[in-house]
């Protein structure tokens, strides 16, 4: 058994233990929730859902924010010609 072996072992224990948990937490969160923003009632949805996208949004913004950060860091650090 290589390292690569062991590598490739521990990446697919890590994936069902992650499988295992997220059956878990969709299974705690079911019930209905309302998504309300001031005093509007936005959406009424199950909690995992509105949980969930909350999550993906804020891996957006913070995806894009790391991306242009760079990109100026890379720009300040281009030499003039």
């Amino acid at each position: 058994m290589g390292f690569a072996e062991g590598k490739s072992n521990a990446k697919l224990i890590g994936i069902a233990i992650g499988a295992v948990l997220l059956v878990i937490f969709l299974l705690q969160n079911f019930e209905m929730t309302s998504f309300q923003f001031l005093v509007f009632t936005l959406c009424v949805a199950p909690k995992w859902m509105v949980i969930t996208v909350t999550f993906v949004v804020g891996f957006i913004f913070g995806y894009l924010y790391a991306k242009k950060k760079s990109w100026a860091e890379a720009k300040k650090a281009e030499p003039l010609v």
